[in-house]
């Protein structure tokens, strides 16, 4: 399939990215210690080679290739498809990510639900997936262009038709997703990921015209703030933390 085939032409760039996004991960999960940890859509592991240290980090991947690179990095990882049930017992991880995965699933829906099951009570969630609609992304659309050739990660190696996301997350309806299995989201850290076009600036913005560096500071105290107050617009991905569902477990 597409996984074994294609996908494997961008493996070399979604380790970089993975270890790009580390920084980010470790601010948002932390540090644990002791921990069991599942990564659902591991990929090569890059972007969670931080949790090896003191937790039994496992991982889970539709690709081969990337499965090799995860196992190299001391991951348990094993060649799975995520959208059938999880290899493993009800309530047995402290810690579930699903990273960037969500938007190439057919069912989204059950994976949630099947993570849910795998996640002890007490269990943390943590979830990203990518912002197609930023503000960035909707003129790009009105201008005819394609939203995801607009993001420029898949553009250089696959032709429009070949985009393996399938899903695509506005901000409400990604809560509403959470949601609908009962997680209780406990944190947002989606203002971390900025996606602003080049020409916004604190002198349009505002109208006020500061001296540099002045001006910089001003517009990174600017852009923070759209990214807290619209991330639907401003924010390149959203990431979440979640509570485990609190429904009877049967």
């Amino acid at each position: 399939g597409f996984y074994d085939t294609e996908y494997t032409a961008v493996l070399d760039q979604d380790e970089k990215t993975g270890l790009q996004t580390q920084p980010l991960m470790q601010t948002m999960i932390g540090r644990p210690k002791g921990k069991k940890i599942l990564d659902v859509g591991c990929g090569t592991g890059s972007k969670i080679e931080f949790l090896l240290k003191d937790n039994q980090v496992c991982g889970l991947d539709v690709s081969a290739k990337a499965i090799e690179r995860a196992v190299k990095r001391g991951i348990d990882a094993h060649l799975h498809n995520v959208e059938e049930n999880l290899p493993y017992e009800e309530d047995f991880f402290d810690i579930v990510i699903c990273s960037e995965v969500f938007e190439h699933l057919f069912a989204p829906d059950k994976v949630l639900k099947n993570i849910d099951k795998v996640l002890k009570k007490e269990g943390v969630f943590y979830c990203t997936v990518p912002n197609h609609f930023t503000l960035k992304n909707r003129l790009a659309i009105l201008r005819g262009l394609d939203m995801e050739g607009a993001t420029g990660f898949f553009k250089d190696t696959f032709k429009i038709w070949q985009y393996p996301h399938i899903r695509f997350f506005t901000w409400s309806g990604f809560l509403d997703f959470i949601n609908s299995t009962g997680f209780k989201m406990t944190e947002n850290y989606s203002y971390l990921v900025p996606q602003v076009l080049h020409l916004l600036s604190t002198k349009k913005i505002l109208g006020i015209n500061l001296m540099k560096p002045f001006d910089k500071i001003a517009d990174l105290i600017v852009l923070k703030w759209l990214r807290y107050v619209c991330p639907a617009l401003f924010c390149a991905s959203f990431w979440e933390i979640g509570r485990a569902s609190c429904r009877e477990r049967v």
